[in-house]
């Protein structure tokens, strides 16, 4: 019996590792293997600020990970660590790993490991330690969750593109493992270990990115209602008032604004991204489009169901089982609904209730798209487990021939969703044209010439001066892909904190006035010297920057030229031969001493 016993064990560990590593191996085999990709920075509106923060902590040391903004503001720095951390390392080793490297690394260890790994620990509270006592059905399952996980465009893909978003997209691949500990506590609230384990993984994911938090609650708080008692329940809602008190108290302190209190006028830029019937499309099918995309949709339709009759279908089971069942069943009815809320106001819902509701993810759907696989992971792991168990304690044909059929289509889906997966296939291609140099459009935020030109000025400038130029123009990817000490490295540096320097520079170069941009520039770099650096218009795919015009003097010739003529700007190389024509790109020298 116990060598038994072992051997389940022994079979269970090699089915996740060989779940996990099919969901890593197509992972590695869906990320670009063009040479740009491991060569240059990814040309998307986030993505110069991470490599910035990277290079921040390895110039700076592991304080400066507490504040990686230009302005030394905090931004969650889980992932920047671990790749400054990855290229040191390498150094130790004798090995010189580029950031970019190191940065594309840590993501696929990331997703490729880590998210599905959570995954199945978390559909292992259904399919193994819940109500199921059948190794066979965990063996299945243990390979096909982590291969299902990897399946939709949603996550982790759509967040390698979405900016990159990276913080928030690790601190979703973390959020499985948060959770499975945090369903565990809830049915034993005694347990030290998981109140550690609980503590444990919120740090990591907090530190990773706070406003997973967020989702963390959604996904918890049915469950928390369904298992816990009514006091349980009334201190968590006091914790979530106290929570909710304390943002409101931050936002209204850190961003004025005379809108707080009229919800309709919130996000007042926002335009839906999807039609509504376009927003359930993607939500019924995981976003995953295609035969596979059929399939999810025929397997969640039916695992609703489910849901819905789960009580009824095992009320011969024991009515220790038959109460838990119930409970399961309206916590994940409940989850359902609050999800697919959330998702679908923020794809293709305006006003005031949508606002509300989506506030905490920023309005679009980049954030909440990202939960839709976790909700069908727990939503099949749960109905799976229903019918195996239903089969098993009543062995009804009709009821071993549906557990059949389910768990066939769930293997088809990770088998179809890798052969036939159009999204995922148009994201890797996205992700191959934002890291190549050969845009048709001269003026997009980088072109070969372009790289040409940062390269020669990160060889003429010395690691103590100071670069200045419209960051709109790719003159940001200055910092990200030669670590040139560019005055704005991201398209956005906060004005808060020491950040008023950005502003002072903008305001100063505009004013045309000699004297006054001499006293605002020349004490920015204590020991080096301070350069402008002309590069062309501002990239069309940047225009979406609401404040964009806050750096039209940068590009304007006409106040460029005054500077020149008056001296307060000293030619040090041209680079017309390489601007588009007509324009005329240059690098100067401010003539401070």
């Amino acid at each position: 019996m116990i060598g038994r016993l072992q051997s389940s064990k022994i079979a269970y560990c090699l089915c996740c590792l060989l779940g996990v590593g099919a969901a890593f191996t197509i992972v590695v085999l869906w990320f670009p293997h063009t040479a740009a990709m491991w060569t240059y920075p990814i040309q998307q509106i986030d993505a110069p600020a991470h490599y910035y923060f990277v290079r921040k902590i390895l110039d700076e040391g592991l304080p400066a990970a507490a504040r990686l903004w230009p302005n030394d503001e905090y931004y969650p720095p889980f992932f920047h660590v671990l790749v400054a951390g990855l290229v040191k390392l390498a150094s130790l080793c004798g090995i010189k790993l580029s950031i970019i490297g190191a940065f594309n690394t840590v993501w696929i260890a990331i997703s490729g490991i880590i998210w599905p790994f959570g995954c199945q620990l978390l559909a292992s509270y259904w399919t193994r330690k819940q109500f199921v006592d059948s190794n066979l059905f965990a063996c299945i399952m243990a390979i096909c969750i982590p291969v299902f996980a990897i399946s939709s465009p949603s996550h982790p893909y759509w967040m390698l593109n979405a900016g990159p978003l990276i913080a928030f997209g690790m601190a979703t691949s973390i959020l499985p493992l948060w959770l499975y500990v945090s369903l565990r506590l809830l049915d034993n609230l005694r347990s030290m270990r998981f109140i550690i384990a609980n503590l444990v993984m919120m740090a990591v994911c907090l530190f990773a990115h706070p406003r997973i938090a967020f989702t963390w609650l959604l996904f918890i708080v049915p469950f928390i209602v369904v298992k816990l008692s009514l006091k349980y329940i009334l201190g968590m809602l006091g914790v979530c008032a106290a929570g909710a008190v304390a943002l409101f108290a931050y936002m209204t302190t850190h961003y004025q604004s005379s809108r707080y209190f009229n919800p309709s006028s919130w996000f007042h830029t926002f335009v839906p991204t999807r039609t509504l019937p376009a927003s359930i499309g993607v939500l019924v099918t995981d976003n995953i489009a295609g035969p596979a995309g059929i399939l999810v949709a025929m397997v969640a339709i039916g695992a609703v169901g489910i849901v819905i009759i789960a009580p009824w279908y095992l009320r011969h089971a024991t009515k220790s089982v038959n109460n838990s069942v119930r409970r399961e069943s309206v916590a994940i009815g409940i989850l359902v609904i609050a999800v697919s809320t959330v998702y679908v106001c923020s794809a293709a819902v305006t006003g005031w209730f949508a606002n509300i509701v989506t506030a905490v993810w920023y309005r679009g759907e980049t954030r909440p798209i990202t939960m839709l696989p976790l909700l069908f992971i727990i939503l099949f792991s749960y109905t799976l487990s229903v019918l195996w168990y239903g089969a098993t304690i009543e062995r009804l044909a009709w009821r071993q021939v549906v557990c059949g059929i389910a768990v066939f289509m769930i293997c088809s889906i990770c088998l179809v969703g890798q052969v036939a997966n159009p999204l995922r296939t148009d994201l890797r291609n996205t992700l191959i044209d934002n890291t190549s140099l050969h845009n048709d459009n001269p003026h997009e935020q980088m072109t070969t010439q372009k790289y040409r030109v940062l390269a020669d000025v990160a060889q003429r400038v010395d690691t103590d001066d100071v670069v200045i130029a419209d960051p709109l123009n790719g003159s940001m990817y200055g910092t990200a892909a030669f670590g040139t000490d560019m005055l704005y490295p991201i398209y956005n540096p906060k004005a808060e904190k020491n950040g008023a320097i950005f502003g002072q520079v903008e305001r100063a170069f505009a004013s045309g006035d000699p004297q006054q941009v001499e006293q605002t520039v020349c004490p920015i770099s204590q020991q080096g010297e301070e350069y402008f650096l002309d590069m062309g218009q501002q990239a069309p795919s940047l225009q979406m920057f609401t404040f964009k015009e806050q750096y039209d003097p940068f590009h304007d010739e006409q106040i460029i030229n005054s500077y020149v003529d008056k001296g307060v700007l000293q030619p040090v190389q041209d680079y017309s031969h390489l601007a588009p024509r007509g324009e005329q790109w240059k690098l100067y020298r401010f003539s401070c001493r």
